[in-house]
């Protein structure tokens, strides 16, 4: 499972936990280096981030395997999912599900990695992507705002390369009021995977950040995803 821009392995936990009480899955959630539990510098290129995940997740990957992304994880889980699909087609996922993620290109034009933290701050806060705790705060601030800049960074880098379909089948939850993820930008995903199979609807109120506050509902949807293919 790979967490949202500026989230870390824990921002997972919540959702692990409920997939745990439903299942015995074998559960593995990334820690992107130099977010929060991780003690490795920040990655600021797209290609060097997907080096390091890669080197780590060939050696724990099993056939059938499948990847949960939400938001940029989701986005980093298409990437990867495409470099095993050429390099160790034994082990690719059987299938991904994309939650609230928009399709790669959703970036482009769009240099906020440059920005000063005030639009940097104020982009993510307009699109949800801030917890009200979070802003009140300028010493967590400070902590995060480098980490922001270094994710927004590496989904420009994603933005810039070229659409290609993979024969991996993709899955989808979202949210009808995302301000990140509308309908289009889910539509952009057809660029990219040979086989979109279903959608899944979170109530209109749950928004973008609907895996911190409706975790249980996204665990029944994957496990009815799972469900689905077994």
């Amino acid at each position: 499972m790979f967490p949202y821009l500026g989230g870390s392995g824990t921002s997972l936990m919540k959702l692990a936990r409920e997939l745990d009480k439903k299942s015995n899955y074998e559960i593995f959630v990334v820690f992107p280096p130099g977010h929060m539990g991780s003690n490795i510098k920040l990655y600021y290129k797209l290609h060097d981030l997907l080096e390091f995940y890669y080197t780590q997740i060939k050696e724990i990957l099993k056939p059938g395997c499948i990847f949960f992304g939400h938001s940029m994880g989701g986005i980093i889980a298409y990437f990867l999912a495409k470099e095993l699909s050429i390099f160790h087609k034994e082990i690719k996922p059987k299938y991904i599900i994309l939650s609230a993620a928009p399709s790669p290109d959703f970036m482009w034009g769009r240099n906020l990695s440059d920005s000063n933290d005030e639009i940097l701050l104020k982009d993510m806060e307009e699109l949800g992507g801030l917890p009200e705790d979070l802003l009140e705060n300028r010493e967590l601030l400070d902590y995060f705002i480098p980490i922001f800049r270094a994710d927004y960074k590496i989904l420009e880098d994603a933005a810039l390369v070229s659409p290609k379909l993979i024969d991996i089948p993709a899955k989808f939850i979202w949210c009808y009021n995302d301000k990140i993820v509308q309908s289009e930008k889910l539509i952009g995903w057809r660029k990219y995977f040979s086989e979109i199979s279903v959608f899944q609807t979170m109530p209109k109120d749950a928004g973008h950040m609907y895996l911190n506050t409706k975790a249980e509902l996204v665990a029944d949807i994957i496990c009815d995803y799972i469900g689905e293919q077994e």
